[in-house]
Formats: structure tokens, sequence, C-alpha cells
């Protein structure tokens, strides 16, 4: 790393250091030279399948919620990929994610 790089982290990580909690204010990450991440469909999607990953494994929803209602491409799309399941046993089937 060369000086003058080293010198530009250094100020700003001082900035960084200096701010009274983690999250910063747009402005002063944008002072810093960071953009912010722009929000796509790809995104919104992978958050979607991992709410729907996270739910039934912690709070097991039913096949027929509102839950899984309202987010049944996703839920379709876990269950197709092998994430999420029904089958209990070889032979017996639960009602549950």
């Amino acid at each position: 790393m060369s000086d003058k790089s080293q010198l530009e982290w250094r100020e700003r990580q001082a900035v960084i250091s200096k701010q009274p909690s983690g999250s910063m204010p747009m402005p002063v990450w944008a002072s810093l030279g960071l953009t912010p991440t722009e929000v796509t469909q790809d995104v919104v999607d992978l958050m979607a399948l991992y709410i729907v990953l996270d739910r039934a494994w912690r709070k097991p929803f039913s096949i027929k919620s509102n839950f899984a209602r309202n987010t049944a491409f996703h839920v379709a799309m876990t269950a197709s990929e092998g994430l999420i399941t029904i089958k209990i046993d070889e032979d017996f089937f639960g009602n549950r994610w």
C-alpha cells in the first residue's frame, strides 16, 4: 500500500471513528467516496428467500397459512430446490414447512 493510499485510509477511519454510532448518515458515507447499494429485484428476491427459510426454521408455517399464500412464489422456489419440505418420514407428510 502506498503512502498516499495509507494516508487516505487513515483519514477515512478518523471520520468513521468520530461518528456517534455505527450507522452513519448517507452524506458521511458519500463524503468517504462510498456509494449506496442499488436495490434491484434480484436483491429483493434473495431477501424474500432468506425470510422464507428463516421463518420455516424458526416458526414453521402451515401450507395453507397467509404467510404461505403471500409468499407462494418464494415458498415454491425453496421447496423445489429441496431447502424446505413437509416430508416427515418415508411415507408420512405433515402440513407445516
